[in-house]
């Protein structure tokens, strides 16, 4: 028992987590050498890649043969000798320390308490990371379920690829390129379906698709896993402990509780159990679940028939997708742009706000209220769970604003100018705010932003908020009224998980009515119940990529504007 306190001593009996371990997250950086591009040489083994062994639609049952065959021989991976060896060499993990294969698990659905809701979660990390990437290339269908057939997961919630790489896996016909909300709508449909998230860098891809030597700093993949098909997962049930070490957590594991832990072994039971065998039992017979060795896929909670385990953030996390690859396993990706685009037109203004020293921010906004009162200014505070197409939305509104109000826009987010250069692009006078880490804005963070940008001859000012569904909804920003944009691919419940959300919403837009007939998405539950958590919320349906229902946004928009400057 000493032993496994000591694993689990930042997770009390119960299951909280008393605090982060940085010395866990420290422990997690591999040695690897740093990866280096193979150099192309004559060319003939990027020739024979690119044109004779690459996988392409017409080639599909191939792939699905190779899956199959790989699975078929992993248990060589734990009978030694020159089997063990053949069979690394293979799928090129072998010599151990000489090659960089390594994946990230991102669950993308997670537990979090009242305590942490200030977090960011690593559904948040994937869709930061996939912000100025220079290509994503989405996959048709997911390889592994379709290999393994696949009867309790969908098949075309396929892989996203990033970079080059993203480029030749559209070039073979395998997928097609997305843009940064479809990338993100993919992450949210992955969710809703139970799936896993897994950055994974594997070296023997580099075969199956077709990749050069000097592409191959330019590839990552997000892969959308589940627990009884991923190929990932069950080479690792396969491995050793040595072989494992290649498999990283994002801060988030799995955490039990002991309390109500019935000891039924549920949790272990059957082929697709925990694929690192980090869970074990205590002499009381309840669940252990090693910290050290734990990725975070979610496997043990999903059969715990108590909810005796929860995804819990227990390390801290890192800033991007880039510093795990870098930190963890040596591995300087290029897959993302150096430098943002330069803007058309002024530069853009980035003001690091700080958080309120107010302690009251309630009458902070109040009196923010009437001081845009007197200006005559309309501030719109616009809320949405990151993806959703806010920006998008606003660059289509842009069009249907011009000539009927004089408006600007104040964008918030951690880090980055790319929305508020989307904004100025368009022709909209843009500020960009950075929060400093936080999650959202509250009164004085505002007013802060209203200062550097100006209010003079302003009709409008829209606000647009961290991406996030909870933090934003808590603080009163002193906005006008509130919107909040929910797209057609988060699902029509969102009204009842998130419900302060709604609760403080003024106007709810439906985004991506354009691709409702390809999601399981009902406008009738959706109506129903937003009205049941506010039962005076307007509600709109549009599609900022089509136009649909723009017209009538910007009608609502200047109603309100001129109602405020009465």
């Amino acid at each position: 028992m000493e032993e496994i306190k000591k694993q689990t001593s930042n997770i009390d009996e119960e299951g909280n987590v008393l605090y982060l371990d940085e010395e866990r997250l420290k422990r997690k950086e591999v040695p690897f050498p740093p990866f280096k591009n193979k150099p192309n040489g004559l060319g003939i083994y990027n020739f024979i890649k690119e044109h004779i062994v690459y996988m392409s639609n017409t080639r599909w049952p191939l792939a699905l043969r190779l899956y199959k065959m790989f699975i078929r021989f992993s248990g060589w991976l734990k009978q030694g000798g020159w089997k063990s060896e053949f069979y690394k060499r293979v799928i090129m993990i072998a010599p151990d320390m000489e090659t960089n294969t390594s994946t990230v698990v991102m669950p993308l659905n997670v537990d979090v308490t009242d305590e942490a809701e200030k977090v960011v979660i690593p559904m948040d990390l994937i869709k930061e990371s996939l912000r100025n990437v220079t290509f994503i290339g989405g996959m048709d269908g997911c390889l592994c379920r379709e290999a393994n057939d696949c009867s309790s997961f969908p098949h075309d919630v396929g892989c996203l690829f990033l970079g080059e790489a993203g480029r030749v896996i559209v070039k073979h016909g395998l997928g097609r390129e997305l843009s940064y909300e479809e990338a993100c709508a993919r992450v949210d449909l992955a969710a809703k379906h139970g799936l896993m998230g897994q950055a994974v860098w594997i070296e023997v891809e580099q075969l199956l698709w077709g990749i050069r030597n000097d592409q191959m700093d330019k590839f990552l993949e997000i892969c959308f896993c589940c627990p009884c098909c991923c190929i990932a997962m069950r080479l690792s049930r396969a491995a050793t402990p040595k072989e494992r070490h290649r498999f990283h957590p994002a801060g988030w594991t799995a955490v039990p509780d002991r309390t109500k832990c019935i000891g039924c072994n549920q949790c272990v039971t059957g082929e697709n159990g925990c694929p690192v065998e980090a869970i074990t039992f205590g002499e009381d017979g309840k669940v252990v679940i090693d910290q050290e060795i734990c990725v975070g896929c979610g496997i043990c909670r999903t059969r715990c028939p108590v909810d005796a385990i929860q995804i819990k953030q227990t390390m801290p996390m890192r800033k991007n997708l880039h510093d795990y690859f870098e930190k963890d396993f040596n591995i300087d990706l290029k897959i993302w742009d150096e430098e943002p685009e330069e803007p058309k037109s002024e530069e853009i203004k980035i003001l690091e706000v700080k958080q309120s020293v107010f302690a009251d921010n309630d009458k902070s906004a109040s009196d923010l209220r009437e001081f845009l009162k007197e200006k005559k200014t309309f501030l719109l505070n616009l809320m949405s769970s990151p993806g959703s197409g806010k920006t998008s939305t606003l660059r289509a509104l842009a069009k249907e604003l011009a000539g009927k109000l004089n408006w600007a826009v104040m964008e918030a987010d951690i880090d980055s100018a790319v929305d508020a250069e989307a904004m100025q692009n368009a022709g909209v006078r843009s500020i960009q705010l950075h929060t400093g880490g936080m999650c959202h804005l509250d009164a004085d963070m505002t007013r802060q932003g209203l200062q550097e940008l100006g209010t003079d001859n302003t009709d409008l000012v829209v606000l647009e908020n961290v991406g996030n569904l909870v933090c934003p909804a808590e603080f009163d920003t002193g906005a006008c009224k509130n919107m909040t944009i929910l797209s057609v691919p988060e699902g029509d419940d969102k009204p009842l998980k998130y419900p302060l959300m709604y609760e403080t919403c003024d106007l709810l837009v439906i985004n991506k009515i354009d691709v409702m007939e390809h999601f399981d998405f009902d406008k009738n539950k959706v109506i129903e119940y937003a009205k049941i958590r506010n039962p005076n919320i307007e509600i709109m349906f549009i599609s900022a990529k089509t136009g649909e229902g723009i017209p009538e946004l910007a009608d609502w928009i200047c109603c309100q504007t001129a109602q405020w400057k009465q």
